[in-house]
């Protein structure tokens, strides 16, 4: 592999950690279809094994389909939800029968705002020259909504303490979330507005949280309305099915990560579960955490039988893996696409040494068959020993370094 058979540049544009920061030629060029992921029906008890085209199929299959789907991609961080995620969305769209609302990780770091849509507009919003009214428009409803649950007399006791840790939180989820834009592996928490230190030591632990989830949820409506002609998520959710409707169209909501939207996402699936009833024929693909899931699950009792549950995780496992990783040939299929990828990039027809033949060749140094296997099964071993997470991320940024060394 020779200096000028891509450049650094080249390699920053495949090796994206995060893949709704690739276009659409780069994702095709670099995912690896999958042809074993496991999948259970709503009502069932077993997961049954299924390929990705299968799943892209089934959600094509709207014809004969009344009503509301909820489709849920459940794998540990870093094991490819945003990945699959964008795979539905490049098929649905390319079908022309679905009115899709993708909304990728890197607007849903802000939480209950990527629903506003523009993230110049979230950034204004949380950044703006009107910052103090926006405030101070958060803290009037945050009166209000404890006045309406009986604890308007504590009010005057945390007025100060709540001003101080909402103006914080705002700040932060702009800088976190353009942190998060440039390097996608750094941990980026839920959206909050107020959090459970703002009542101490006036409310015990367990009252305090339950009222948090309370007030995040209405408070995130709150900054949503000055950006929309809707007083709440939910409200231009409805909106925008109807609008799909009258233009012909199935409505299909995508979420990579609905982790990162704390408790409206649990407002979001009673809103479909709700307009189902009247018949209303929609659709919701999200990735979640299995520790979120099971969370979930437990709040919802009925969520198994209303949910369609695609596992890319194997959670037989002791240690963090995303179970088609543990295929030897799957593992190293993926990096040869990428490696392909770069080197296609500028189709290098000048070099014409044995080194940079094709990648289904046993030449292409040093990334032949005996290296790859290798570099596998030293990773391998390191996840089974709990040192690191073998997910496809780590993988990747891994053999991106390894690169980089070559350049």
């Amino acid at each position: 592999m020779k200096i000028n058979c891509f450049t650094i540049d080249d390699l920053d544009k495949v090796f994206t950690l995060d893949v709704y920061q690739k276009d659409a030629t780069t994702f095709l060029e670099t995912h690896l279809q999958l042809d074993k992921i496991y999948v259970k029906s709503p009502g069932a008890q077993v997961h049954e094994s299924r390929t990705e085209q299968d799943i892209i199929n089934l959600i094509l299959s709207d014809k004969t389909v009344s009503g509301p789907r909820i489709f849920i991609i459940v794998g540990d961080a870093g094991t490819g939800k945003s990945e699959e995620c964008r795979l539905i969305v490049e098929a649905v769209r390319n079908s022309g029968k679905y009115d899709v609302d993708h909304k990728h990780k890197g607007l849903l770091a802000y939480g209950p705002l990527a629903f506003i849509g523009k993230e110049e507009v979230i950034c204004g919003l949380l950044e703006g020259s009107n910052y103090e009214d926006i405030l101070i428009m958060l803290l009037s409803a945050c009166k209000n909504l404890l006045e309406k649950k009986g604890y308007g007399k504590l009010w005057d006791k945390i007025d100060g303490k709540i001003r101080e840790g909402i103006k914080y939180r705002l700040v932060e989820t702009a800088r976190s979330a353009k942190k998060f834009k440039e390097k996608p592996e750094v941990e980026i928490k839920p959206f909050m507005i107020v959090e459970s230190e703002d009542f101490r030591p006036f409310l015990e632990q367990k009252e305090s949280e339950a009222l948090v989830k309370f007030l995040n949820a209405r408070l995130a409506n709150v900054l949503v309305a000055l950006h929309s002609d809707f007083s709440s998520i939910v409200g231009l959710i409805s909106h925008k099915v109807e609008e799909s409707l009258r233009l012909g169209k199935r409505y299909l909501l995508v979420m990579d990560d609905v982790t990162l939207l704390g408790e409206t996402f649990n407002d979001i699936l009673n809103l479909i579960t709700y307009i189902g009833q009247g018949g209303i024929n929609c659709d919701i693909v999200c990735g979640i955490t299995r520790g979120r899931y099971a969370d979930l699950s437990k709040i919802l009792d009925t969520l198994s039988d209303r949910a369609y549950e695609i596992q890319l995780t194997n959670s037989n496992l002791s240690y963090i893996n995303a179970s088609w990783l543990l295929d030897e040939s799957l593992a190293i299929s993926l990096i040869k696409k990428y490696v392909k990828a770069i080197k296609d990039r500028n189709r290098c027809n000048l070099c014409k040494s044995e080194i940079c033949k094709e990648i289904s060749s046993k030449d292409l140094f040093p990334f032949n068959e005996h290296f790859l296997i290798n570099y596998y099964n030293q990773f391998r071993k390191l996840a089974e020993r709990g040192s690191i997470a073998l997910t496809p991320r780590f993988l990747l940024a891994t053999l991106k370094d390894s690169i980089k060394s070559f350049l």
